[in-house]
């Protein structure tokens, strides 16, 4: 799965900002000018709020306490300019340094927007990415509470990915009742040892629950897949993306379990086993489990090999039967 790329446009028209009465949505401007010439989609993008305000909300559980005392002001003044970019997402690139040098950007894309019962408020879900100069694109899901009167939000809850295959590339399939399903990057090593992804760290304070993916993860290690050694053996680089896990979180007790396991589909052995030794006793498994009658496209036109929960369990144990005598 790959992130909405950070310039990506097939044209220039002028977005106007505007209100949007059946939400509640107030939109803001980043200068005092209603209109700005800026990449956009053919689509109408409405603006809640300025991305900028988004920013504090990573800096947690450093701020948990801060961000949890009441709303917090969208108004800025923020000099960052306000682009719409490929799919709906709201962009600010963060001013650069005195040299000219990137400091990179925070992004959001609204997946949900209803109405609160009895209040002013608005209801939105949201997947967010953020980057501080680098190559690393960090993102997270939250659920905010906007009010378009004084242009404020309260952070609800949250979910914390990480750093690209690293629990990163998080993405909103759907919601079903008290069910919201999303995918986040995982490495081939990731995928070996799915079930040490769990239980995530959760932090809850006031009203304000933070369910974090990226740290999802046995701190020794202790639990590899054959006992194999971490290093040089099954890839689990940042840039080693195999697929992505579907999660099915719960939003009432915020538990998360493995929906679905997608493949994806020009993945190479070479690309998930480090060693020689690995490579000749999985070449089999490694054919079984690219079996392009199971293939589920992606939003952005990927290939993906679906697997469920358990059907990824079986593949497991097949190739726990060929490799387990493998010596490292």
């Amino acid at each position: 799965m790959t992130q909405p790329q950070h310039r990506t446009a097939s044209f220039i028209l002028t977005l106007t900002i505007t209100v949007v009465a059946a939400t509640g949505l107030q939109a803001q401007s980043a200068t005092p000018s209603e209109t700005k010439t800026t990449e956009l989609n053919p689509s109408v993008v409405t603006v809640p709020f300025h991305p900028t305000c988004l920013a504090p909300l990573r800096s947690m559980p450093s701020k948990l306490e801060e961000l949890t005392q009441g709303p917090i002001s969208c108004n800025g003044p923020y000099s960052e300019e306000i682009e719409i970019r490929g799919q709906g997402w709201i962009y600010a690139d963060h001013p650069r340094t005195p040299e000219g040098w990137p400091t990179g950007y925070v992004g959001y894309l609204i997946h949900q927007a209803t109405p609160v019962p009895e209040t002013n408020l608005t209801s939105l879900l949201l997947t967010v990415v953020e980057n501080g100069g680098g190559n690393a694109d960090l993102n997270s899901i939250w659920h905010l509470h906007h009010n378009p009167m004084n242009n404020t939000i309260e952070p609800q809850y949250s979910i914390i990915g990480g750093d690209r295959c690293n629990a990163g590339g998080m993405r909103i399939h759907q919601i079903k009742g008290e069910v919201l399903y999303y995918e986040h990057a995982v490495s081939p090593y990731r995928l070996l040892n799915i079930d040490n992804v769990g239980p995530p760290e959760i932090t809850q304070v006031n009203q304000l629950t933070r369910f974090r993916e990226g740290r999802a993860w046995p701190k020794n290690r202790s639990r590899n897949f054959l006992g194999w050694p971490f290093l040089r053996t099954v890839s689990d680089c940042y840039a080693c993306c195999a697929g992505v896990v579907v999660k099915k979180h719960d939003l009432n007790t915020h538990r998360s379990t493995v929906d679905r396991v997608l493949i994806n589909s020009e993945l190479t052995i070479d690309d998930f086993f480090e060693r020689p030794q690995l490579i000749a006793c999985a070449h089999d498994w490694f054919a079984s489990i690219k079996d392009m009658s199971k293939q589920d496209p992606s939003p952005n036109g990927e290939n993906r090999i679906a697997f469920t929960a358990s059907e990824w369990n079986e593949k497991r144990n097949e190739l726990t039967l060929a490799c387990q005598h493998v010596a490292l």
